[in-house]
C-alpha cells in the first residue's frame, strides 16, 4: 500500500509467504505444529535441493519451542515477525522441528509445491483484481 502510487499504472505488488498459498495438506507436511516451523523437515529439505554441501544432517537437532499455550499461525505471527530475535529466545538451536529426516528429494517434491502453489495464489489475486477492475469505483 505504500508504494501503490509509486509503480506504474496497472502494476500490481503484493506480499505474501509461500506458505500461505500452499493448500492445507502440503502444507502440514512441511510446516505446522507437529512438522516444525523453521529448519525443520521441510526448510532443510529444500536447502538440499538447491545444494547439498550446505546442510550436515549429522548435526541435525530436533527441538520445538516450550510455547505455555498452542500456538495458532496467527500467534505464531504476531510473535516472531514483531521483532528481531524472536527464534533464539523461543529455540536454542534456532530449530523448530526435526530436520533429520530431510532429504534433496522432499525438498525438490515442496519446491515443486511451491512453485505450483505460488503461482495459483498469483494467478487468482489477479483474477480478483480482473474481476474489480479500477475504473469501476
Amino acid at each position: 500500500m505504500e508504494i501503490g502510487d509509486r509503480v506504474p499504472t496497472g502494476t500490481i505488488a503484493f506480499p505474501f509467504n509461500y506458505w500461505d498459498a500452499l493448500p492445507p495438506d502440503e502444507l502440514a507436511a512441511y510446516l505446522g505444529a507437529e512438522a516444525g516451523l523453521h529448519a525443520n523437515i521441510g526448510e532443510t529439505s529444500a536447502v538440499l535441493a538447491v545444494d547439498e554441501s550446505l546442510v550436515d544432517l549429522d548435526r541435525a537437532v530436533r527441538e520445538y519451542p516450550a510455547f505455555p499455550i498452542e500456538p495458532t499461525p496467527a500467534m505464531v505471527s504476531a510473535y516472531f515477525f514483531s521483532a528481531r530475535g524472536t527464534l533464539p529466545r523461543a529455540s536454542r538451536s534456532g530449530v523448530w522441528g526435526d530436520p533429520s529426516g530431510s532429504s534433496a528429494e522432499l525438498g525438490r517434491r515442496y519446491l515443486d509445491q511451491i512453485e505450483e502453489a505460488a503461482v495459483r495464489f498469483v494467478e487468482n489475486v489477479e483474477a480478483i483484481f480482473r474481476a474489480f477492475p479500477e475504473s469501476a469505483q
